[in-house]
C-alpha cells in the first residue's frame, strides 16, 4: 500500500549502489507533500557527497512535478537537527495538536 507512495532515486557508482533517499510522495488539492523519511551512504564514498546529489535530484525533481502541476511543493527533511538540512530548507513552524 505505501510503495505506490515511495519515490526518490539511487546512485551508482560502478554499478554499486552508493546512496539512497526514502522519500514518501502523498497529492493534495493544492500542493505536493513530500517527506524525506531516511537514506543511506555508502561510508567510503562520502568524499564525492552522494547524498547532496541525492538532496538535489530529488528536490528538483519534486519542483518539476509540482510545478507541470500547478501545485505548491511542501518538502519535509523533517526536524532542522542537522547543518546539511539549512543547505537546503527555509524553516516553516510545525504544530502539534
Amino acid at each position: 500500500m505505501l510503495r505506490e507512495l515511495l519515490i526518490g532515486s539511487v546512485v551508482f557508482l560502478n554499478d554499486a549502489p552508493i546512496a539512497i533517499q526514502l522519500v514518501y510522495r502523498v497529492e493534495a488539492p493544492q500542493w505536493v507533500s513530500i517527506e524525506y523519511v531516511n537514506g543511506g551512504v555508502d561510508p567510503q564514498t562520502r568524499d564525492f557527497s552522494p547524498g547532496s546529489v541525492l538532496s538535489f535530484v530529488n528536490t528538483q525533481s519534486a519542483w518539476e512535478n509540482a510545478r507541470a502541476l500547478g501545485k505548491s511543493l511542501r518538502f519535509s527533511f523533517g526536524r532542522a537537527d542537522r547543518e546539511y538540512k539549512d543547505r537546503w530548507c527555509n524553516p516553516v513552524p510545525v504544530f502539534q495538536i
